[in-house]
């Protein structure tokens, strides 16, 4: 058994003593010791530069595009490779495994793969071709689960895997991300049972006060690393540890389980990245490597609307800086829609209502989250492309700029770029899914049939075709410009009247990017001086995004249309080939 590094192993013990109480350590670190031991095949060696301008992340689900003569996860390897080109370096493989119908995240058996799309071969063949990215689900399971069948029937250890309190339960503390109630009523052969049900009544959360649980997520994690995963998105990372006399979210034991999450990796696959989708979750460095920014997408969309690009200013200055090694990863929308509640923190509650109100008119539903007795937004169900439209309007020249304006400013920031596959395609909101599956979130979780997908993107002249090369053209552009490295630095530019801009620098000072969206509603000028100090001192310079040349132009203004965007690099000399 090869020995376990001891610093690792004295942190995991404290993790576990803070959690579960001195007495259990020793049969804990037993445990684990043991578990290790199953994955020291795994060979995934620690990079020392995990990131650089040549990431992008796509985000898909396993079935997004489909024939009649193939499994789906061998269709979407080979529509990945025909129609992307190297475009981008990481598949976010969305939940695979056997699931309730219509909702993919209520997962049934988190160690399967579901056999309609394939099975665990298919998955290391996309892990062999791209870096992947999977989701560990923590924290909840299908009702139709085995664990929540063996506990109805008493059946250890799942009987000892749920929350169970009494139904006069105080909880008007307690924040839940579903607009449903708390507790669920159900019927054991114990008796009657009220279940915490953060995520409607189909799914039950699972109880991390008891160690068995974090067991089986600990030992989930490392079978998705043996199958080929290299990051690893932890869901729901802020709602895992239960307490009714608390908000019961982001507390200290969440924080914990994730490093102790950290941790684990460290020993078995140094090199496995694991990203969190709520804020906070860097800790010191020993948490998650990646976040998500979720305020991004609805506040895109508000300065697109609104022309007033300040309070997206404002988040981006308030934003915390990365500890050394860790960074951001940046995405408009996700297959649930549109993130709200992370975005209401940074709008004063008029400009938030008008935000719910422009996205409901353009045919979002409106999903609730619960705190104590209130119901409050927390995602709007829609497609990104749907939020930016001119409402009763067929597809306008305006409405495709503001969208390839609001992909390619989330591009320019520090960070790593990502798309939803339903964005990258500028799809419509999927209303007959919705209805087929009684789903709201369905909306933006299109799929499409091959054949389908090539006829309308053979079609030069349709939107779709147009904003699909549009972004590829402008992720294959940042690929080759060391300004747009995640580590780059980043200063904010001060601009007025609906312009957001930053300048990078790269890493070995190489180049200097002036990123600048014009988010507004009329024309603006800009000069090019003015973005990068001692401009005309630099051999090369251009607008990347439209090829054009600015030497000897460096003081004349150029006017950006709205939606317009400028991607200005100063560079020592010519890009490598």
């Amino acid at each position: 058994m090869k020995i376990l590094p001891s610093e690792l192993i004295h942190r995991i013990e404290q993790r576990f003593r803070r959690l579960y109480g001195e007495e259990r350590v020793p049969r804990l670190r037993a445990r684990l010791t043991q578990l290790l031991s199953y994955y020291e095949h795994i060979e995934a060696p620690a990079d020392p530069t995990p990131w650089s301008h040549q990431d992008a992340i796509l985000a898909a689900f396993g079935d997004s595009v489909t024939t009649e003569d193939d499994k789906p996860l061998r269709t979407l390897e080979r529509w990945l490779d025909q129609y992307l080109d190297g475009a981008f370096s990481c598949l976010h493989l969305l939940p695979f495994h056997p699931a309730n119908p219509g909702e993919e995240y209520a997962v049934r058996d988190h160690r399967r793969v579901d056999p309609a799309l394939g099975d665990w071969e298919d998955i290391g063949a996309l892990a062999r071709q791209h870096r992947l990215m999977v989701d560990l689900l923590l924290g909840r399971i299908s009702r139709d689960s085995d664990w929540f069948r063996d506990y109805v029937d008493g059946i250890s250890p799942a009987r000892g895997y749920f929350v169970a309190l009494p139904p006069d339960t105080d909880l008007g503390r307690v924040e839940s991300p579903c607009g449903t109630p708390i507790l669920t009523c159900i019927q054991t052969r114990r008796g009657e049972r009220h279940l915490w049900t953060s995520y409607g009544c189909d799914q039950f959360d699972l109880d991390f006060r008891n160690p068995d649980v974090l067991f089986e997520f600990i030992d989930i994690l490392l079978g998705y690393v043996d199958h080929g995963a290299r990051l690893v998105r932890l869901d729901g990372v802020a709602w895992l540890w239960k307490d009714p006399d608390t908000c019961s979210v982001d507390l200290a034991e969440d924080h914990e389980i994730v490093k102790l999450l950290r941790d684990v990796v460290a020993i078995v696959a140094p090199g496995v990245l694991l990203a969190g989708d709520d804020g906070g979750f860097f800790g010191n460095g020993d948490e998650c490597q990646l976040l998500y920014t979720r305020p991004l997408g609805a506040l895109l969309v508000h300065a697109l609307h609104s022309g007033d690009a300040g309070h997206l200013y404002r988040w981006l200055e308030s934003l915390p800086e990365p500890p050394p090694g860790c960074g951001y990863i940046h995405q408009s929308d996700d297959a649930d829609g549109i993130p709200l509640k992370a975005a209401s923190d940074h709008l004063p509650d008029a400009e938030f209502e008008r935000l719910t109100a422009w996205l409901t008119e353009r045919g979002a539903a409106i999903t609730p989250y619960r705190h104590g007795e209130a119901l409050l937004p927390f995602e709007a169900n829609l497609s990104y492309f749907d939020a930016l439209a001119d409402p009763g309007q067929p597809v306008t020249e305006r409405h495709i700029a503001r969208f390839l304006c609001a992909q390619t400013t989330l591009m320019s920031l520090r960070g790593i770029p990502a798309l939803h596959l339903p964005s990258l395609l500028a799809a419509p909101s999927d209303y007959r899914r919705v209805e087929a599956t009684g789903n709201p979130r369905a909306a933006n979780r299109r799929r499409w049939r091959w054949q389908e997908l090539a006829d309308l993107l053979q079609d030069p002249g349709n939107h779709e075709t147009r904003i699909f090369r549009e972004l590829l053209r402008r992720l294959r552009l940042r690929r080759d410009h060391a300004a747009f490295h995640p580590d780059a630095p980043q200063f904010l530019l001060p601009l007025d009247g609906g312009l957001f801009g930053v300048r990078r620098t790269a890493p070995d000072g190489s180049e200097t990017l002036a990123a600048v969206s014009n988010l507004g509603h009329q024309p603006h000028p800009v000069i090019p001086n003015r973005l990068i100090p001692d401009l005309a001192h630099y051999p090369v310079k251009q607008d990347l995004i439209s090829g054009r040349p600015l030497e000897g132009h460096e003081d004349r203004p150029l006017l950006l249309e709205p939606g317009q965007c400028l991607w200005l690099s100063a560079a020592c000399s010519q890009p490598s080939p």
